[in-house]
């Protein structure tokens, strides 16, 4: 199947002589393919299309790949998988300890009392843990109906 285009507008309006903008939204079907659905009912309204931006929406993450014409759709991989390591040193009174993270979360402080003469932590993440991954094909993303395009390109001739 393929992606419904919605468009704000009946073609690509100009911003100046050469250059157009069409904004509007897409909706995706229930069977997302591997490499990404066509994007030429967007790209199609330009002589040369520049650039597609589509915004996050139902979770996903969507990519336009100029060079295939086809718009890709990523999920979060790993969002939040990291590690924290903690360390106390000296004494405490009492069964439970409490951790506060002060406002730039780079400390931490002991809440709830006070013996403790050194409290460090270590987190453990990096960027590479929230990468995304391509949504696997034949994935339903149909509650996707309304993901928000902008497109830009060459409109008409040179010179």
């Amino acid at each position: 199947m393929a992606i419904t285009v919605t468009k704000d507008t009946v073609g690509a309006e100009r911003i100046s002589r050469n250059l157009g903008v069409l904004t509007g939204s897409i909706a995706f079907d229930s069977s997302y393919p591997t490499g990404g659905e066509s994007s030429t009912d967007i790209s199609g309204q330009f002589r040369t299309c520049l650039q597609v931006m589509i915004e996050p929406s139902g979770g996903y993450n969507f990519v336009w790949d100029k060079t295939n014409d086809k718009i890709m759709a990523y999920y979060p991989s790993n969002p939040a998988a990291h590690t924290h390591t903690i360390t106390l040193s000296g004494t405490h009174a009492g069964n439970a300890v409490e951790l506060t993270a002060n406002s730039n979360a780079a400390a931490l402080g002991e809440a709830g009392g006070t013996g403790y003469t050194g409290i460090t932590g270590i987190q453990n993440a990096t960027a590479a843990d929230a990468v995304g991954a391509e949504v696997a094909n034949a994935t339903d993303i149909s509650g996707v109906t309304a993901a928000k395009f902008v497109a830009i390109g060459l409109t008409g001739s040179l010179g």
